[in-house]
C-alpha cells in the first residue's frame, strides 16, 4: 500500500482510491461476522430479490453469509483508532494552547492562520504520511469534525462525516451555509 501511494503521488484520483482501499481494510477489523452477496437463491437467501432491466424481478437474490471468511477483530480496530486519536491530540494541543485551534476531524486540525501563513502556497512535494496544510476562506464548521469552505481557486471543500457524498442532506447544508 505504501509503495502504491508513493507511485501515485500527484495523481489525485489514484491517490483517493488507494486511500479508500486502505481505510476500508482498517474498518474491516470492526465489521460484523456476516456478509451479503448477490447470487442465485439458496438456503441463506434473506428474501430480497434483485430488480433489474425492463423485466422487473431477476433470478438473483441477496444471500447472507455468517462467519464465512470474515475477519472480526475489534481489538485491532480499537487500537488503531486509539493511536490515531493520540497522534491527532498531540498535533492539536500546541495550537489549542496558542488559541489557534478551531476544530479537528479524524485526520485534520482546523486552525486560525497566522499573519505569516496567509497567502502562503502549499508545498508541492511532501513525504507520504507527513502532515499537509491547505488554506481556505469562508470557512464554516456546521457540526463537530465537519468543514465547509472555499479553497484557493474558488472550489468548494466539504468535509461532512456521516453524510453521503451525493446525498440531498449534504447539498442542502452547503446551500444553507452559502446563503448565510
Amino acid at each position: 500500500m505504501w509503495r502504491l501511494r508513493n507511485e501515485a503521488r500527484g495523481d489525485k484520483p489514484v491517490e483517493a482510491v488507494i486511500k479508500k482501499a486502505a481505510l476500508a481494510a482498517l474498518g474491516r477489523f470492526a465489521a460484523a461476522e456476516e456478509s451479503y452477496t448477490v447470487g442465485l437463491p439458496g438456503d441463506d437467501t434473506v428474501g430480497t430479490w434483485v430488480r433489474g432491466g425492463d423485466d422487473g424481478i431477476t433470478n438473483y437474490a441477496i444471500n447472507r453469509k455468517v462467519g464465512e471468511g470474515t475477519c472480526c477483530m475489534p481489538h485491532w480496530y480499537s487500537y488503531i483508532m486509539m493511536r490515531q486519536r493520540c497522534v491527532l491530540y498531540r498535533k492539536a494541543l500546541p495550537f489549542a494552547a496558542n488559541g489557534r485551534l478551531v476544530g479537528t476531524n479524524y485526520d485534520a486540525v482546523f486552525l486560525l492562520p497566522t499573519r505569516y501563513e496567509i497567502g502562503q502556497t502549499v508545498p508541492a512535494t511532501r513525504k507520504l504520511g507527513a502532515w499537509k496544510w491547505n488554506s481556505y476562506t469562508q470557512a464554516y464548521i456546521p457540526y463537530p469534525r465537519a468543514l465547509i469552505a472555499t479553497a484557493k481557486g474558488g472550489e468548494d471543500k466539504m468535509i461532512l462525516p456521516g453524510m453521503a457524498r451525493d446525498g440531498p442532506d449534504r447539498a442542502e447544508l452547503a446551500a444553507k451555509v452559502r446563503r448565510a
